[in-house]
């Protein structure tokens, strides 16, 4: 009989792509059920919008006098760009598809982990947290390390 770690390390590709599988599979289905944070609204409205709003119209005093300008903009950026392409009406269709942005995202990021063999679950957090736009990521991962 084999015992349970000799299967594991025989059988660790395996285990890790039926993981991910059955994350990812989880993570579409339920992203429709998310809900609303708190500051969804806050992260559209005043860094996604008032900073496309600069990008494409040159509106600079929303941007300036807003409580947002310090954080990092990049991805309610592009979450306002699809927002716009998709033509998006209805805030439920715009938050649905900012979940599902994000998740996959999120996901996308497992790969980066394992191909990086991280050395502990806490540069493994951080490498995740630092593929998002996050302005205290750096400042976390020193915490953590």
């Amino acid at each position: 009989m084999i015992s349970p770690i000799a299967f594991i390390e025989r059988n660790e590709n395996t285990i890790r792509n039926v993981f991910f599988i059955l994350f990812l599979l989880a993570g579409i289905v339920v992203v429709k059920d998310y809900g609303l944070g708190w500051d969804d609204d806050y992260s559209r409205a005043d860094t996604g919008l008032i900073n496309v709003n600069f990008i494409l119209h040159h509106a600079k005093d929303a941007l300036l006098q807003g409580n947002e300008k310090y954080h990092g903009p990049f991805i309610e950026i592009v979450l306002v760009f699809i927002e716009k392409a998709l033509r998006l009406q209805d805030l439920h269709s715009i938050y649905l598809m900012r979940h599902f942005v994000l998740f996959g995202i999120f996901f996308s990021g497992h790969d980066y982990v394992l191909s990086t063999r991280p050395k502990s679950i806490f540069s493994a957090i951080c490498i995740l947290i630092t593929n998002l736009d996050n302005s205290h990521a750096p400042h976390l991962c020193r915490i953590l390390l």
